[in-house]
């Protein structure tokens, strides 16, 4: 499916075959997706990954970034997987998307800072310990986490207990065969729309973890479709602070494999969160495979659900989230009643907008077909 690998010279970014792009975008269409269409989205950001890493390399022109990419190189080779695994880090997925755009922003910013070069010596160095299948202590990797040592883990730190390499260990969230890594370490991970939790103390950690397992088990139960899916695209989960009033969660547009959310005292509002902003992960990165709709355009639209009028883009993202939420709560009849006419609602105005693309007008079918 992809062309190149992180050493190669090919610049040009791998692409799924058109007919691999269309089961793709009738699986999602659909709500869930299926296992194949989940791996077409996993494999395009993991190839979007290693182009960009090049380009940082390219662009910083150093010795150190052609080391820490030719190491990177060396540890794929000898264990794709699990230095594939690696280089999905959400968070890394962030940091370079910044490195990438700094200069868009401030012309006179260099494009690639010596803190770019550290970040990338940092992967390189999480890669070499992946590929070698040992921790950075030296011990072996738990075969039971599918989501090896991550570079946040060799951040600086004050105050803070690490091992002998200087490694803070990741926590974990486990249920059953899933294995999710709390992520509350990466400064990158500050790019949501809410404010980000500090480290949480050990019995906050284990008290989130065990909310995050219960809201699985909701998952599992409501929406059983989903379940699977969920768990080959989400590997992060990121703590935010509560918020008086209100449960908050979130997903960020370059950070693929992660959502963020704020601890809940309902395991099923909390396993809602998480259908909802995984919806946004998935489409998200279908919008870097195939455009669906315009981008820029002027015209604002009713959002049946918001007060304010939103454009083409995001009302397609409410509506994908919302046909989601009509599955999770189809057994609570006043909750599917109100969520399936605000999607039905939302898919009018998309189909009548003139702003969809092909793809688009395709895509919104496909959910129509979905939500009946």
């Amino acid at each position: 499916m992809t062309r190149g690998t992180t050493g190669s010279t090919e610049t040009r970014p791998p692409v799924a075959e058109a007919s691999e792009l269309v089961a793709c975008l009738d699986a999602l269409a659909a709500g869930p997706g299926d296992a194949r269409a989940v791996a077409t989205l996993v494999a395009a950001q993991r190839a979007k990954r290693l182009l960009s890493l090049r380009a940082v390399t390219a662009f910083s022109g150093t010795t150190r970034a052609r080391d820490a990419l030719a190491r990177i190189a060396d540890a794929e080779r000898a264990a794709p997987d699990a230095v594939g695994r690696v280089l999905d880090h959400p968070y890394t997925g962030v940091w370079v998307h910044t490195a990438l755009r700094r200069r868009s922003s401030d012309p006179a910013s260099p494009l690639v800072t010596d803190a770019d070069i550290e970040r990338l010596e940092l992967v390189a160095k999480s890669a070499e310990f992946a590929s070698r299948g040992v921790g950075p202590g030296g011990d072996p990797t738990d075969p039971g986490n599918p989501h090896p040592p991550t570079p946040s883990g060799y951040l600086p730190r004050r105050g803070l207990q690490t091992d002998a390499a200087g490694f803070l260990p990741n926590r974990r969230a486990r249920f059953g065969p899933t294995c999710l890594h709390i992520e509350e370490l990466d400064p990158c991970r500050d790019c949501h729309q809410w404010p980000v939790s500090p480290r949480m103390g050990r019995p906050e950690a284990d008290d989130f973890a065990s909310r995050i397992g219960r809201a699985w088990h909701a998952i599992e139960a409501a929406a059983p479709e989903y379940a699977e899916p969920t768990a080959r695209i989400l590997g992060t989960v990121t703590p935010l602070l509560p918020q008086p009033g209100r449960d908050v969660s979130s997903a960020a547009r370059h950070a693929f494999g992660a959502v963020a959310v704020a601890p809940c005292a309902d395991p099923h509002a909390l396993a809602a969160l998480i259908v909802h902003e995984v919806q946004h992960v998935k489409l998200g990165a279908l919008l870097d495979l195939v455009p669906l709709h315009e981008s820029g355009g002027p015209v604002r639209h009713v959002a049946p659900w918001r007060e304010d009028l939103r454009p083409v883009g995001a009302l397609l993202q409410g509506a994908y989230a919302h046909l989601a939420l009509t599955h999770f709560h189809r057994d609570d009849p006043e909750h599917h009643a109100r969520y399936r006419r605000q999607t039905a609602d939302a898919l009018a105005t998309l189909e009548h907008s003139g702003e969809l693309t092909p793809a688009g007008l395709r895509f919104v079918t496909g959910m129509r077909d979905g939500l009946d």
